[in-house]
């Protein structure tokens, strides 16, 4: 586990009211404060993960997913939905939270990108589609 680096990401995701922040090697190489999974895409598309800390708001299974396939070293949730931690358990990721959840949610239905990776397992096929759906979302 490498301590110092997540302390780093999680005291600027709360001190900087960030939604998403990545630290490697005593810098940060990534932070947003806005909401939802495009920034962690970008994140993602950038190599900005491998072999970071992420400390992030809320972590869901697709969220969890695009972490792996980025290659993150440990991670803190402030929020973790159930499938997530299965999923980071599944791959040996290093996990913190603040609480559990059983799922994430939009209002009262199941997040679109959370039911999006219901059923898929690979982290690749999680970032192709999720990079799909996030464009088709762009282009309405």
């Amino acid at each position: 586990m490498n301590d110092h680096n997540l302390g780093i990401a999680k005291n600027i995701l709360t001190e900087e009211k960030q939604a998403i922040v990545i630290v490697k090697n005593e810098k940060v190489v990534f932070k947003s404060d806005r909401k939802g999974i495009s920034e962690l895409v970008k994140a993602v598309s950038d190599n900005k993960i491998e072999g970071g800390c992420a400390a992030d708001k809320v972590i869901g299974k697709a969220a969890a997913m695009l972490l792996v396939y980025g290659k993150i070293k440990e991670l803190y949730a402030e929020t973790v939905s159930e499938s997530a931690v299965i999923f980071l358990e599944n791959y040996n990721i290093p996990l913190s939270f603040g609480q559990k959840t059983d799922a994430i949610k939009n209002g009262q239905d199941l997040c679109i990108f959370e039911k999006l990776c219901l059923d898929i397992d690979s982290p690749e096929t999680a970032f192709v589609e999720i990079n799909s759906l996030l464009m088709s979302i762009a282009n309405r």
